[in-house]
Formats: C-alpha cells, structure tokens, sequence
C-alpha cells in the first residue's frame, strides 16, 4: 500500500511514530474510518505487515504515516466509536484486551469497602465496650408503668407487641423479651401486651345506663368480644337506655348484668298514680260522708227545732185556751153568786166540793211534744196523751 498525507489538524489522529522497523501493530481510528475497515478489512487473525516510512521530501506541515491496517479485534461499535470509547466526542478509543474496555478493580480494592469496614470495626468496638445493666421484669405492668420503669433502668428502644388500639391504661404486659437478667442498653425490649379485661369495672360502673357504659368501653378500646350482657330477669336487652348496671363479674368472661329501671320506673308511677288515684276516692266518699252526716245533723236539728217550735205553740195555744175558760168560769160564777144567798151557800158548798177536786184543766206536755189539756174540774191526769205516747211533762192545773 502506498503513504497517506494527512494535515495534521485533529487531536484524535494517530500519531505516526518514527523507527522504520517492520511491526506488526492494532491502531484505534475515529469512526469515520471504521466504515472503511468493514469493507477493506481482511479476516480477524491475518497477520498484515506495516511497510516501512518512506523518506521524501515533504512540507513541513505534513507528516508520513503507515499504511492503514484494519484492528485485529472486533470493530468497535458505532456509539462508541464516535465518542472515542471515553464517553466524549472525537475522543481517542481506549485500547484494552476486553474489547476496549478498562478493567474493573475488585471491591476489595475499592475505598468504600473499606470504609464500610470501619464502621462496623467501630460500632463493634463500641458495642463490646459498653456495659450491661439489669433488665426489670415488668409483666403484669400496664404499658405506661412498663415503659417508665424500663426507661428509668436506661433503655430506650423498646417495641410493643400485640396491641391494637385503645387507651394505654386498658393494656398490660403478658411477657417481655428479654425478661430479666443483664442487657447492653442498647438492646431491643420487646413487651407483648393483652387487654386488662379486670378495667372494665372502670368504664362499666354500677348504676350507669347500659348505652353509655358501652360507649365509654369502645371509647377505651374494648369491643363486644372482651364481655358480653345479661339481664336479671332472663329477658332480652333490646333498648340499651332503659337498663342500668347493677353488677360486673371477675369471671374470665366478664358478664355485665343490667336491669330494666325503665320498667321499675313505670310500675312505680303506676303504683303512684293508682295510690293517688285511691286516695282521692277515699277522701270524696269522706267527704261526701261527713256532707252526708252534716246535711243529717241539720235536718235533725231543723226537726227538733221545728218540734220544739209547735210544742212551744201549743202549750201557748192550751194556756190561752185556759185562760179562756177560767175567765169564762169566773164570769159564770159571778153570775151565779148574785142570784140568791142559797145559791152563794149551794155555791160555797160546790166551791168545798170543787176544792177537792178543782175547778180549773189540767195541762200536759206529752213524749211526742204536743200539749193536752183535760176537761174542766177534771180530777186527774187520767186518759191524758193516751194518743201520743203518754205523759212527758205535767203542766198543773190552770
């Protein structure tokens, strides 16, 4: 092959290096000549001769470069060969015997290895170095007393296991690991927890109403499955306001016993208002007695009265009516003395006569409270009130 001339005007060119000595040599060429060795290049393992410079005379800026001779390993492809295989543009291809390529160092050798190393060389150190101290044991803590306790001793990292919401003060501690002995304080403790079912009484008070006894267990963080409610009578709770708490069992299960006050609330107005209700009745039928007897009171009195008032009218009746009749008898024994002397001596000797017996009525109050008044010059009392009950009041004579 003859010489090529080539302006020496592009960094990435080769550089032809003097000597003349017959070599056989593989030279990276930009990519703009990779096409060209596609072509024109023989087999892979032909060995070609690269003829020596030539002397001539040449212009100064020119220099004398052998033969191209096509590389022995495969050609480079095309995106690195336009970057020089450096990852810059127009760049000189890296020669290697893994196709191009640098390479690579062993981790070993590499100064993050080593680096990652220390550290743990370090927390290594660190760690056996420090001391131990004594684990609580905290089982059958709540949390928060666990928790203080254990970071009271010095740890810090400690992980809850098992819990699944609610208030801290409804958890306790059902194991620890580690539970006891001596641990760097740097050690994990982990504390498995389970609901204090023995809490409950807290929220679940006697007398509380049913509905808000369990709105304060949800609001703590139990739910049904942690108790279960019956009531005393054996009836089914539908309305959970009208029961109350009357009692909480410490069994495993714990049972919420409720009573229906709603129920005891209504027979216990009931039983008032029937109470009311007789009361009332027994004191109109009093009332109506005592009006009854008051009303009797004055009809009786009112007839007595009225008794009193014709009997009073009759004994004035009976003595006008003796005064009558003595005024009457007087007159008739005027007349009569005035006739003759006999007549006044007949007269003296009926008056000794009627002297005996009287001349004038008897008057008498009888039991039913008229008046009776006998016959003139009657001698006695004799057949008197025989109508009416007989003889009360004997009145005299008139």
């Amino acid at each position: 092959m003859g010489l090529r001339k080539s302006r020496r005007t592009n960094a990435s060119e080769p550089t032809v290096r003097p000597g003349g000595e017959d070599v056989e040599k593989t030279v990276a060429f930009p990519a703009s000549t990779e096409e060209s060795w596609r072509h024109a290049a023989p087999p892979m393992g032909t060995a070609v001769s690269v003829e020596p410079p030539v002397t001539s005379s040449v212009p100064a800026d020119t220099v004398a470069i052998p033969p191209v001779v096509p590389p022995s390993n495969p050609p480079i492809d095309d995106g690195l060969a336009s970057t020089g295989g450096s990852g810059r543009r127009g760049g000189r291809a890296r020669h290697g015997s893994h196709g191009g390529h640098r390479a690579k160092k062993p981790f070993w050798k590499r100064w993050w290895c080593w680096l990652i190393v220390a550290v743990f060389v370090i927390g290594g150190i660190g760690y056996a170095m420090e001391p131990s101290i004594a684990v609580p044991n905290t089982v059958g803590q709540g949390i928060a007393d666990a928790q203080s306790a254990l970071k009271d001793a010095g740890f810090e990292n400690i992980e809850i296991s098992g819990r699944d919401g609610g208030k801290d003060e409804i958890w306790t501690v059902k194991s620890q690991d580690p539970d006891g002995g001596q641990a760097k304080k740097s050690v994990t403790i982990t504390l498995t927890v389970e609901k204090d079912l023995a809490r409950v009484k807290n929220y679940a008070e006697t007398g509380m109403k049913l509905d808000k006894a369990k709105e304060a267990l949800s609001d703590a963080g139990y739910d049904a499955g942690d108790y279960k409610v019956e009531s005393d009578t054996g009836k089914t709770v539908v309305k959970e306001s009208n029961w109350v708490i009357v009692s909480v069992s410490d069994d495993s299960m714990l049972v919420i016993t409720v009573h229906n006050k709603a129920a005891d609330d209504a027979a216990k107005k009931k039983a008032a208002e029937e109470k009311a209700a007789a009361e009332k009745a027994a004191a109109e039928k009093a009332a109506a007695e005592k009006a009854a007897a008051e009303k009797k009171a004055q009809e009786e009195e009112a007839a007595r009265k009225a008794q009193e008032q014709k009997a009073a009218e009759e004994a004035a009746k009976a003595k006008q009516q003796q005064e009558q009749q003595a005024q009457q008898q007087q007159q008739s024994q005027s007349t009569q003395g005035g006739n003759s002397g006999s007549g006044q001596s007949s007269g003296g000797s009926s008056g000794n006569g009627g002297g005996n017996g009287g001349s004038g009525t008897l008057s008498a109050v009888c039991e039913d409270g008229t008046t009776s008044v006998s016959a003139p010059g009657a001698p006695n009392y004799r057949g008197m009130c025989s109508g009416h009950g007989g003889i009360k009041q004997k009145l005299g004579r008139n």
